[in-house]
């Protein structure tokens, strides 16, 4: 019974008409993903390529023993995987100065609100 009452009441919500605050806070959440998402994917993708590099060396190091080739692919790799988290908070700080004024002024309305 009790099941039926919270599967009803989901049901509700998603017909029901949303107040503005809701609203607003949907859109708060989503300029605050539109501000970390693109470090975290340059962040991720740069680290993958550099972990992968720097692999790539250590198993010619290891396997076929070209310590000079594997060298110069891992060290390379490594730096470049390091590179990410600098990367990662280059991007979301520029996107926060952008994105800045928008998100004060949203959460501003919001917390006006809730008084």
């Amino acid at each position: 019974m009790e099941n039926e009452v919270k599967k009803a009441q989901r049901i509700r919500e998603v017909y029901s008409p949303k107040s503005e605050k809701a609203t607003r806070l949907e859109e708060l959440e989503t300029l605050n993903k539109r501000v970390k998402l693109p470090g975290k994917i340059a962040s991720y993708v740069v680290g993958t390529i550099g972990i992968l590099a720097m692999g790539l060396g250590m198993s010619l190091i290891m396997v076929d023993e070209v310590m000079g080739t594997g060298l110069a692919i891992s060290i390379p790799g490594l730096v470049v995987a390091l590179l990410a988290c600098p990367l990662y908070y280059l991007i979301t700080n520029s996107r926060k100065k952008r994105y800045a004024a928008k998100i004060v002024d949203l959460s501003n309305k919001i917390i006006g609100e809730d008084k």
